[in-house]
């Protein structure tokens, strides 16, 4: 018989993933911005970062329309490597990381107990 501690266990624990899943969905730019600024990386190397780091598995599909979107704003560029397209950040890209870091600084601040 289940008892309702263990049913609300179950469900803390299968939510757990979900959440981290949408919490790095929600500043996966950053964390490109971030990656791309120690060195240049392509796609497959991010989405290995994201799974290797947070445990979150995303597609193509997913990955280059952001990087996609990340070159339109000018925060990198593209550079064609053999048959690899390395994303490397811009001085642009730099700036708004920063911005950025110190948003997500504050957000910890409030989420610290």
């Amino acid at each position: 018989m289940t008892t309702m501690k263990t049913t609300k266990k179950m469900r803390v624990n299968t939510y757990i993933p979900k959440f981290r899943k949408k919490a790095v969905l929600g500043m996966i730019d950053i964390l490109i911005l971030h990656w791309v600024k120690k060195q240049p990386l392509c796609g497959q190397d991010i989405m290995d970062k994201l799974q290797k780091e947070f445990s979150v598995r995303i597609g193509p599909g997913t990955m280059y329309p952001i990087l996609f979107q990340l070159h339109e704003y000018c925060f990198v560029e593209i550079k064609q490597y053999n048959k690899k397209k390395m994303y490397f950040i811009t001085n642009k890209g730099k700036a708004i990381a920063r911005e950025a870091e110190k948003e997500y600084a504050t957000i910890q601040e409030i989420l610290t107990f």
